[in-house]
């Protein structure tokens, strides 16, 4: 067998390579080198290693990072080749290398370190979850009660803060049952609030204690929830409306007040639920008021929600809501709507409905809305004991959904009415009287 001379055996590659340009190496391709060697004894001595092997290396050759310049190089004015450029590096992006399910090395660890980097809060993911205006009115909430319990502390040389303990938060809490008659109801907010005051680990530790545990066991057996509300007797307020005549002879404050008077009765509204409607979403359709309160005090699976509250017209056109609002809009038809941004979440802006009675062109908050409505309702008289008259506050919400009950509306149409989650909390809270407009003693005898 004749063997070729070793400068003949490679004749056609050195030939085919003098015609290849340099190749480009890409840097986030290690080099190969390492894993060739001269052979001194065969027919390949006096070989260069840098050129690939087929035996012993991987499926993916160090060909696929080596670009020649017939298909990257490009001219001044880019009409070169580009169209044989693969589209990972054309972007500058990493090349993915991988045949069979096998991929290079260096790579898989590049992504493999990306993964395990710890994760961060975005500036969009903080901005909500601190948004400033939240937390604000969180801190509002219970300013007031901390503070009375830091400076109890300081008046008993006792730093609260610094040495958390059960027994401090019990003596004051005690203090204030015994010394201003503190109700069950508002210990229970105090406590709340002061808890607030302690990180996660330190509440657990103070609702974990036995004599913290046991205190509370003891007011709330001593806590009596009286059903015990004073009978009203509406008709004088109905009078003092009736008095003063038409819708359109009232004066502004006047109509104010009843079109406020008649919201809080007839839609089972708080104040500041006639401060969140949204004027805009007002309809008048079959003789009914259809309102929509924006981010009411309810919420359904936390989150707030539009309550929708329609008001049938009365037969009475003097006692109608859907006249007096109808009134009211048209002495304000040539002005511009008073928009305004919600007071609780302020990035939600609603048109409103109820107008300062001095500039027009402003709308009044829950606190006047509830003078209006006391203005009127005031006039009602109670029969009531010495013992329920100061233990329960009036309220048009309540008056006027007892009133339904007592009158035979059914107790479904009255918490869909109200909006109320359960009947529970409308029997506890709203319902001023346990009467029944059905007469059983007529169906038992």
């Amino acid at each position: 067998m004749e063997i070729r001379p070793i400068g003949n055996s490679h004749q056609c590659n050195v030939n085919s390579l003098d015609r290849i340009p340099k190749p480009i190496s890409l840097p986030a391709v290690k080099s190969h080198t390492s894993n060739f060697t001269e052979d001194t004894n065969g027919p390949g001595k006096g070989m260069h290693n840098h050129h690939a092997e087929l035996d012993g290396s991987h499926l993916v050759s160090p060909i696929t990072t080596v670009i020649s310049t017939a298909s990257t190089n490009f001219d001044s004015e880019g009409s070169g080749p580009s169209g044989t450029r693969p589209i990972s590096i054309a972007f500058g992006e990493e090349p993915t290398l991988a045949a069979n399910g096998m991929a290079c090395g260096s790579i898989n660890s590049t992504k493999q370190q990306r993964t395990n980097e710890p994760s961060t809060l975005s500036e969009e993911s903080s901005s909500i979850i601190f948004d400033p205006h939240r937390v604000q009115l969180k801190q509002k909430r219970y300013n007031g009660t901390q503070q009375r319990f830091l400076d109890w502390g300081n008046q008993h040389n006792r730093n609260v803060l610094e040495f958390v303990n059960a027994i401090d938060i019990i003596n004051y809490l005690a203090y204030g049952r015994v010394h201003h008659n503190w109700s069950y109801a508002t210990i229970l907010q105090y406590k709340q609030a002061i808890l607030q005051l302690y990180e996660q680990t330190q509440r657990d530790s103070i609702t974990t204690n036995p004599a913290f545990i046991e205190f509370f066991s003891a007011l709330k057996s001593n806590a009596i929830l009286s059903f015990d509300f004073p009978m009203i007797n509406l008709q004088p307020a109905i009078d003092v409306m009736l008095s003063w005549g038409e819708n359109c002879d009232m004066t502004l404050l006047q109509i104010t007040q009843k079109l406020c008077f008649l919201l809080g009765i007839t839609g089972f509204l708080r104040p500041s639920d006639i401060e969140r409607i949204d004027d805009s979403k007002t309809l008048v359709v079959n003789d009914a008021l259809r309102l929509v309160v924006l981010a009411p005090k309810e919420k359904r699976a936390g989150r707030p929600i539009e309550k929708v509250v329609n008001i049938s017209a009365h037969s009475n056109i003097m006692l109608c809501l859907v006249t007096c609002y109808t009134q009211y809009k048209n002495r304000f038809a040539s002005l511009a709507p008073v928009v305004r941004s919600h007071d609780r979440l302020p990035h939600l802006l609603y048109t409103a409905l109820v107008r300062n009675i001095t500039d027009h062109n402003k709308a009044i908050g829950s606190e006047r809305i509830s003078k209006h409505i006391t203005s009127i309702l005031c006039r009602a008289t109670t029969t009531c004991t010495a013992s329920t008259s100061s233990r329960k506050t009036i309220k048009a919400r309540a008056v006027g959904s007892t009133r339904a009950i007592l009158a035979g509306a059914k107790l479904d149409d009255v918490l869909t009415h109200g909006s109320w989650a359960s009947s529970s909390i409308f029997d506890t809270y709203y319902r001023l009287n346990r009467a029944s407009a059905t007469n059983f003693t007529d169906l038992i005898l």
